[in-house]
């Protein structure tokens, strides 16, 4: 239902004059953004966090981990959300190269 609505929004767009890759490029860089905003949010809270979980869920006492010590699972981490975000806009991007007439019915 979600996907049927953003593709006549995006069809609608295009038919006032927007180009299919201004529109899926905003796709992109908007949820590159939403995306990047949770992940940087997600790693902040875990840092202040750590003592809490680290001591009392997997029982390691006082010990803290730095950003050196989780920078290779970060970046996987961070590559693979970017990987999803690309996979994600497929569907946008099948969806605003669409005739304009067949989906405005």
């Amino acid at each position: 239902m979600e996907f049927r609505q953003n593709e006549y929004v995006y069809t609608l767009m295009k038919s006032f004059g927007v180009r299919p890759v201004l529109l899926i490029m905003a796709f992109i860089v908007e949820n590159a953004f939403l995306i990047g905003v949770s992940f940087a949010g997600a790693v902040w809270a875990f840092m202040k966090t750590q003592k809490i979980v680290l001591g009392e869920f997997f029982k390691l006492g006082n010990s803290v981990l730095t950003y050196a010590d989780i920078r290779q699972d970060l970046w996987l981490l961070g590559i693979s959300l970017a990987g999803c975000v690309l996979l994600s806009s497929i569907p946008v991007a099948f969806s605003a190269c669409r005739p304009i007439g067949k989906v405005l019915k």
